[in-house]
């Protein structure tokens, strides 16, 4: 599980990760572009069945990454 610095595990509320991979293919900010895509890697871990690639969040971040 990705946490930050205080271990506790990344709300969506606390980071809007479209609008930060939005961004980053806008500014051209690898970095950004990278920390989502470790996001969705630790998120589709073998205990969290729920992102997989037809959940409709996951599907959207997929797109944008295709897109871009």
């Amino acid at each position: 599980m990705l946490t930050f610095a205080s271990n506790r595990p990344i709300m969506r509320c606390d980071v809007d990760l479209k609008q930060l991979l939005v961004e980053g293919f806008l500014k051209k900010n690898k970095l950004a572009i990278i920390f989502v895509c470790r996001v969705m890697k630790e998120a589709t871990k073998d205990h969290l069945k729920v992102f997989h690639k037809k959940n409709p969040f996951i599907k959207s971040l997929l797109e944008i990454l295709k897109e871009g």
